[in-house]
């Protein structure tokens, strides 16, 4: 077992007092914050050992990038609006639209779409956008932390639009999917009969089928997707497959995963996948693949996959397979930077106490069990530690886990 260095954060609120909603962390600051039900039927938020004001309902709680700031919305006789680090926002609104709080990268920006008289409005600091018909959730801040890219609907007709600026493509359905980069912008929708792809106001290539997986490069001037099943770079094709989905971008490389059906020995039809780095394919016979990751060089390509729709979830690193311990949890699976070392979250077979306990797993070594992780896990890779947060035993600790290099 690994060395590890507990500390323990907060007690979670009791039974007794009401029942534990959703827990949120950050590790560089070592935050946690909680929502509770309380029995009176109120709702709040315990937010590094300091319980909020009880409200008729609380959500979408978010923190700063640097976790500094946190905010959320809340609901109180009828109207919703905003609390910013523990202050109650101007503004009451009929709405406030799930999943729509966002930070800026510096988090002097604060950004959210609430609805007022049927119309629907982002409200950015002092600035209010609008009114639109609807607005879809997600929003994206350009690099000076004050632009913000997004999606909405006036009257019959879809657009993206930065700030006050709508573009002129226009679409009939929600907008597919959108990446804001360095002032660069890659988006798709459909518009007659086909979906099309546009970079920068420039539609960039047309497809019957759907489009998927839209990314940007970090300096926003390449981007990759996939179209009527090609793996595209740069608006060029790259390859043909049965389908391609999992696009992954780190700094200016790409990778994706793609199926094919391959014949086995036997002649019968084999749905096999083929992972695709950049421009060079290469191939593994397994049936489906999760979690794939790209180093930023473009030297080390990860990802957990199973084989016969088994379930049976293991790990390829640069081609070699590796047999987990115990049961390894979907989307916990990680690098570090330089890719040699890894790390997921496992599940016991076993339960500990009546309890079925987790672990976190570094470099095939496992550290001490615990009832659930609620953060990613980070490498401290000068260090040769990762750290985490977990809940055991209704209190809250953040780890730091020693590890042997590979």
């Amino acid at each position: 077992m690994d060395k590890i260095n507990k500390i323990s954060l907060v007690k979670l609120l009791t039974k007794e007092k009401g029942e534990v909603s959703g827990i949120f962390s950050h590790i560089p600051t070592k935050g946690v914050s909680y929502g509770i039900s309380y029995r009176d039927k109120k709702a709040g938020y315990c937010i590094n050992g300091k319980f909020e004001k009880k409200y008729d309902d609380v959500f979408d709680f978010v923190y700063s990038k640097d976790g500094c700031q946190f905010a959320y919305a809340a609901k109180l006789n009828n109207k919703y609006f905003v609390i910013k680090n523990s202050q109650e926002l101007d503004g009451k609104y009929d709405e406030i639209l799930l999943d729509s709080l966002t930070f800026s990268d510096d988090g002097k920006s604060l950004a959210y779409i609430m609805k007022k008289n049927k119309k629907h409005y982002i409200k950015l600091n002092n600035l209010t956008l609008g009114p639109f018909d609807e607005i879809h959730p997600t929003m994206l801040f350009g690099i000076d932390n004050r632009t913000l890219a997004y999606q909405s609907r006036l009257r019959n007709k879809w657009a993206m639009a930065i700030l006050d600026k709508r573009y002129t493509m226009e679409f009939k359905c929600m907008l597919m999917d959108f990446c804001y980069k360095q002032n660069h912008i890659l988006y798709s929708g459909e518009a007659g009969g086909y979906t099309k792809v546009i970079y920068d106001e420039k539609a960039v290539g047309k497809y019957n089928e759907d489009v998927d997986g839209l990314a940007l490069s970090d300096d926003g001037l390449h981007f990759a997707y996939s179209g009527d099943n090609s793996f595209f770079i740069d608006g060029k094709k790259i390859n043909q497959y049965e389908s391609v989905d999992q696009i992954v971008c780190n700094g200016g490389k790409f990778a994706c995963c793609a199926s094919q059906i391959q014949n086995d020995e036997d002649d019968e039809d084999v749905n096999s996948q083929v992972f695709v780095l950049g421009r060079e394919e290469q191939k593994g016979r397994y049936s489906n693949i999760l979690d794939p990751i790209l180093t930023k060089d473009g030297k080390h390509f990860a990802f957990i996959a199973d084989r016969n729709d088994a379930g049976k979830y293991f790990i390829v690193m640069d081609n070699k397979e590796i047999k987990p311990l115990g049961k390894i949890c979907h989307s916990t699976f990680t690098l570090s930077k330089s890719g040699m070392n890894f790390a997921y979250l496992s599940e016991k077979d076993k339960k500990i106490g009546g309890v079925i306990k987790q672990c976190v797993v570094v470099n095939q070594i496992q550290g001490e069990p615990f009832d659930g992780l609620y953060s990613d896990i980070y490498f401290l890779e000068n260090k040769n530690k990762v750290c985490y947060i977990v809940e055991n035993n209704s209190e809250i600790f953040y780890i730091e886990q020693k590890f042997k290099a590979r």
